[in-house]
């Protein structure tokens, strides 16, 4: 060992003290492992952990909360389908309602006026009568008139 220290230029003093720095360092090391270094990593252990957990319980929700807006878009399209439906549905029940109502009316129109066509008619054919039935008075009278005023 002598030869080992006198090789390094140094002396039994030397190497006893390079020995006990060693063991310092072993038992200096070993103190702070325990004291700093191992709590430390198992704290950063732990939020490791707990960031993890944290990302994986977001990404779960994440994933849940995009099912759940599937879900309200699909019910969304659904409701506009059926309230589109209604209206078609709605529409057509009123424009059919409304056809009929003009059909109706035109039927109406079309009796009205038939009747009104009858009725000028037989005015018509009571004035002719009537007209005829003065003219004939009219043209007695004047034949009258005549054959009076020819036989004073």
């Amino acid at each position: 060992m002598e030869n080992i220290l006198k090789l390094f230029t140094l002396n039994t003093t030397d190497g006893l003290m390079i020995v006990v720095g060693m063991i310092f360092f072993y038992v200096l090391w070993q103190t702070l492992r325990r004291v700093f270094f191992e709590p430390y990593i198992k704290l950063a252990e732990a939020r490791e952990a707990l960031t993890t957990g944290a990302k994986r319980e977001a990404s779960a929700k994440q994933s849940q909360a995009d099912k759940l807006f599937e879900q309200v878009d699909e019910r969304l399209r659904a409701a506009r389908v059926e309230a589109m439906t209604r209206k078609l549905n709605v529409l057509t029940e009123a424009r059919a309602t409304a056809s009929a109502i003009v059909e109706s009316a035109e039927k109406e129109a079309a009796e009205a006026l038939k009747a009104g066509r009858e009725k000028i008619r037989a005015d018509l054919g009571r004035s002719r009568t009537s007209s005829l039935a003065s003219v004939r008075d009219l043209a007695n009278s004047l034949l009258d008139t005549f054959y009076a005023s020819r036989t004073h």
